[in-house]
């Protein structure tokens, strides 16, 4: 018995060793690209006069805090926070607004979701509606002031959260590029595309290869693009 766990435990060092060999050398870059796989997000916003948006961003990100109630998971709250470039209109209708929703697309609306992301809406008699010209339909979300977009498989309802002294939660550093925003999940949408069963549990029977989310990878060169989700492996 103590062989047969001894020649175990090595085999397991032995393929445990194999499968981190690929990797194991490391070098130092140069470089001011991402190398960092990311999922693709459609911020939906209203301007000022009603009208609808959605923008590509990639750079977010998803948090809980504690619980308020030990053992009481219905009290904790879900957080998001994006990282926009100041003068992109999604930004200047946040800050209006202080709502947006996040819809993470799937790859059957891939050219449109890139689309979202290359134009510009702007405001005023500026404003360019990509909904008209990608046909991505929306409705007014439930509990916010804010677009869902309706082909989209997880929607998430979002309240830009404010401190002790109801000062929302944004951060600008000196010179960067993108604005930090932190916003709390009011509402969850699932599609039941997206589930294994149609039952109110999506942390148990969500299906992510049924979401078909797209992820992309914006580092340059000719692997950089947009990929999918294949199969669960482990």
């Amino acid at each position: 018995m103590k062989y047969r766990r001894l020649a175990g435990l090595l085999a397991c060092v032995l393929i445990f060793s194999l499968t981190g060999a690929a990797f194991a050398a490391k070098v130092e870059i140069t470089t001011s690209r991402r190398l960092l796989p990311s999922t693709l997000y459609l911020i939906g916003t209203y301007d000022a006069n009603g009208r609808a948006d959605a923008c590509v961003v990639d750079r977010a990100g998803i948090f809980e805090t504690a619980r308020k109630i030990p053992g009481d998971r219905s009290s904790s709250a879900l957080f998001f926070y994006i990282g926009i470039e100041p003068n992109r209109q999604t930004a200047k209708n946040i800050e209006s607004s202080g709502e947006f929703t996040v819809n993470i697309p799937n790859t059957a609306m891939l050219a449109q979701a890139d689309y979202f992301g290359l134009v510009h809406a702007k405001s005023g008699e500026d404003y360019f509606n990509k909904f008209s010209v990608t046909g991505v339909k929306f409705e007014k979300a439930k509990d916010i002031n804010a677009p869902m977009l309706t082909e989209c498989p997880v929607v998430l309802e979002c309240k830009v959260a404010e401190d002790a002294n109801g000062i929302k939660v944004t951060r600008t550093f000196d010179d960067a590029k993108h604005k930090l925003i932190v916003a709390e999940v009011v509402k969850y949408h699932v599609d039941t595309a997206a589930l294994v069963k149609e039952q109110n549990n999506p942390v148990g029977q969500f299906n992510t290869v049924g979401a078909d989310p797209v992820f992309l990878f914006s580092g340059g060169g000719t692997l950089a693009g947009y990929y999918k989700t294949s199969e669960r492996i482990g």
